[in-house]
């Protein structure tokens, strides 16, 4: 109303908001001679909320929320009679909820971890999440060195393309009860483990014959031509180092880019998009829960529940000898599932078994 222009940019020029709702782009600020970060996205891809409003965020982050959460009923009202009322307290609160973003951001070292994300995959700072274009910057130049060129985007998916199905991790049915003693085993970063270890890959599934690696699924890899083993063997070489030094930053960006590659894998707007890929890793990874189940079984330890890539089991040691007993338990159930895979597909297992936590007390529900 009092016609200002709303310059923040460090060069001439007004904001802009471009809002877009397609496939693969979201609504953004455009602030001249300025990196705009959104946020949500930071907080969603780092930690596990039940939603994504500000009130929850900061709930959790901070342990304060807004001045008024506008879930409650009377929100609306509230913040509409402060406009009549009491503009000084409608700026409070707008100023609080700005407070917040940054208290997030900075408690939690999100620009941090951007800048991270940025360096790693080569992406702007302010299009690190966007997970599809960083996959093609780590692997168009691989195939562009072999010579083979990729296929186009499919900028409008077919119907077809976009209902394809792609199957999700195993569950093993929970055992209900209050059980003593409930050790969890888990397999470290599963589905790149999985790609590396059966070369799960787009160029792999494109050269493969029938003499190659037959995924449950029944889709085929090449033994020899494949680009994301290789590119997941130097994020994790690169993690480590990461770990060694204490630099969580690094951990964390590196840790996020090769949990992204099988979703990118699933989306249908990847150029790479094939649902026998996909469902391919899933399907490694159903094998693997079910067979691990039965190594624990065959090892006389009832198994409680399962869940893509954890599992939940019953020691009979008594508290005190637990975790000899549960790491013991992991080198056997280890080291069965990598010879079966040995004998089997002919390839150096890459998975790893970690012993993840011991509960004195457990609750299954029914």
């Amino acid at each position: 109303s009092l016609h200002m222009a709303c310059r923040l940019g460090r060069i001439e020029g007004e904001i802009r908001f471009q809002r877009d709702s397609s496939f693969t782009r979201q609504s953004r600020a455009e602030i001249p001679g300025r990196m705009v970060l959104d946020g949500i996205p930071l907080v969603r891809d780092t930690i596990r909320l039940q939603d994504y409003r500000l009130e929850t965020a900061a709930r959790s982050v901070l342990g304060r929320g807004k001045r008024i959460d506008s879930e409650l009923p009377n929100a609306a009202a509230e913040i509409a009679r402060m406009y009549r009322e009491e503009p000084a307290a409608l700026v409070e609160y707008n100023l609080e909820d700005a407070r917040l973003v940054l208290e997030i951001l900075e408690k939690e070292e999100l620009l941090e971890l951007s800048i991270e994300r940025s360096l790693l995959s080569g992406m702007q700072l302010d299009r690190v999440g966007a997970s599809i274009a960083s996959f093609d910057l780590l692997y168009l130049p691989e195939l562009r060195r072999r010579g083979i060129v990729a296929p186009s985007v499919d900028r409008t998916p077919s119907d077809e393309r976009r209902s394809a199905t792609v199957r999700g991790g195993a569950l093993l049915d929970p055992q209900p009860g209050i059980f003593s003693n409930v050790a969890v085993f888990d397999f470290k970063s599963l589905y790149p483990s999985l790609i590396r270890t059966f070369h799960l890959d787009p160029l792999a599934h494109a050269r493969a014959g029938e003499a190659d690696i037959e995924a449950p699924n029944g889709a085929r890899f090449s033994r020899s031509d494949a680009i994301l083993p290789e590119v997941i063997e130097h994020f994790m070489e690169r993690r480590e180092l990461a770990k060694g030094r204490g630099d969580r930053h690094a951990d964390q960006a590196i840790k996020i880019m090769m949990n992204a590659l099988f979703g990118v894998l699933g989306a249908a707007s990847c150029r790479f998009f094939d649902p026998a890929i996909a469902n391919a890793i899933t399907s490694f990874g159903q094998q693997n829960l079910h067979r691990s189940r039965d190594a624990f079984e065959q090892l006389g330890v009832r198994v409680l529940y399962g869940d893509t890539d954890s599992v939940f089991v019953q020691l009979s040691a008594a508290a005190q000898g637990a975790e000899a007993a549960a790491e013991a338990l992991r080198s056997r159930v280890q080291q069965q599932i990598s010879e079966r895979i040995r004998v089997e597909y002919q390839v150096e297992p890459r998975l790893d078994l970690e012993l993840e936590h011991i509960f004195e007390r457990f609750f299954l529900p029914q």
